[in-house]
């Protein structure tokens, strides 16, 4: 939630109408996130977090999908796991700038306190 590549993936994947919507799972804040970690890290063979999964396939970690949107290939990748559909969005809706100050001034407050196990 706090880690900046994290906002850029989401960025990314704002920029097109997902149906069905992402799941994107803060792992940061979840309270089993020392167990949880390196779990994925283990499923998926690469600790870099962020993660970008299809049905439980690993698509590719920030410079993947970063690499994949520069080059073109990100939007026909997700299209072709026959999985989910893709639009582009036409225009930015009225008050996203406001949203943008509000999530940016939700993701930078303090770190909230996770009970311990």
């Amino acid at each position: 939630m706090r880690d900046p590549f994290h906002r850029e993936i989401q960025k990314v994947l704002a920029e097109y109408k997902i149906t069905p919507s992402p799941l994107i799972v803060d792992v940061d804040q979840r309270r089993d996130h020392l167990l949880f970690i390196p779990l994925l890290a283990r499923l998926f063979g690469n600790s870099d977090l962020p993660q970008l999964t299809l049905a439980g396939d690993l698509v590719g970690s920030y410079h993947d999908v970063l690499e994949m949107k520069d080059a073109g290939t990100l939007r026909t990748k997700l299209e072709a796991s026959g999985l989910v559909r893709i639009r582009d969005i036409k225009k930015v809706k009225k008050g996203a700038k406001e949203r943008e100050r509000l999530d940016n001034e939700r993701v930078l407050a303090p770190k909230p306190i996770v009970d311990g196990f």
